[in-house]
């Protein structure tokens, strides 16, 4: 999280991070959180994987990844 928030990396997957882990798994609809399964999905991402989970951290955010979520109540 250093590296992405702080020093602004643009290139660091955080595999091991629990909020960045139910992102993805909403995003690709899959409950496999190996590092293999992410890396090998999210190697589309490079060279800016950074900007691709702060994308996901601002999903989790706003309630995107909650069940009940509608976009027009």
């Amino acid at each position: 999280m250093y590296l992405i928030f702080v020093l602004n990396r643009m290139d660091i997957l955080p595999t091991n991070d629990a909020a960045f882990l139910q992102a993805y798994e909403w995003l690709y609809k899959t409950t496999d959180r190996s590092d293999a399964s992410i890396i090998n999905r999210c190697k589309k991402w490079k060279p800016y994987s950074s900007i691709a989970s702060r994308y996901l951290y601002r999903a989790l955010d706003d309630g995107f990844t909650k069940e009940d979520f509608h976009l027009f109540k």
